[in-house]
């Protein structure tokens, strides 16, 4: 009887050891191919961070733009202009409704500036149940406006320092109360504050568009 074949005695295949970085020789009896597989994770990662990345900066760029706030539209020659009262905080009545008046003769001779008339205001303080000379204070100016379907306020202050007078006139919005223009002037004393009156004028009236309109007429 033939006894079962010792699995110890059978010769074993010794296979070649590699140094590193060596490839073994084709044809090589005994040899281990081995087959290189790429890797492509990392690739197919960025394909897909790189897109998300973009979606996500577009849409930051895109959000900041939407509520980045609006600047103010400017005035046209069609637009109304209401003219408040100046807020006089040097406690000297005569610039009480003295400087709306200078003021008024000044803008008057714009030929772009349109004014709301005092007699088209009376009318409407009468509306509002308030005298017709009442004092057209900035927050009464803010509430003739849209009931005359005007475009802006221009609301303008008075401080002293000293002898020095600081005038300060603000073109606003109707619909949102943004600023579409700032003007200050310095008068040195009292006299010369008609001068500083004369400066903010025609310098609101050139920020307010006048200049690029009679620009564009030429």
């Amino acid at each position: 009887m033939e006894s079962a074949p010792d699995n110890f005695s059978q010769p074993v295949a010794h296979q070649p050891v590699r140094s590193s970085g060596s490839t073994p020789a084709a044809g090589l009896s005994g040899g281990v191919k081995v087959r290189e597989i790429p890797v492509t994770g990392g690739k197919k990662s960025w394909k897909i961070l790189v897109p998300a990345a973009v979606l996500v900066v577009g849409g930051l760029i895109a959000a900041g733009v939407y509520f980045r706030p609006r600047a103010a539209a400017p005035l046209t020659e069609k637009d109304t202009v209401v003219l408040a009262d100046f807020d006089n905080s040097t406690g000297d009545p005569v610039f009480d409704g003295t400087l709306r008046q200078g003021l008024s003769a000044q803008l008057e001779q714009s030929p772009f500036l349109n004014l709301l008339s005092d007699q088209r205001t009376g009318q409407t303080l009468a509306l509002m149940r308030q005298p017709k000379n009442a004092r057209v204070t900035h927050d009464v100016a803010r509430e003739v406006c849209p009931r005359t379907a005007s475009a802006a306020v221009l609301d303008g202050s008075i401080a002293q320092v000293g002898a020095r007078h600081l005038l300060t006139l603000r073109a606003l919005d109707r619909s949102n109360g943004e600023a579409l223009a700032t003007t200050e002037a310095e008068a040195r004393d009292k006299d010369h504050v008609l001068d500083a009156l004369g400066k903010i004028a025609s310098t609101t009236r050139s920020k307010l568009g006048e200049s690029l309109c009679i620009g564009a007429k030429i």
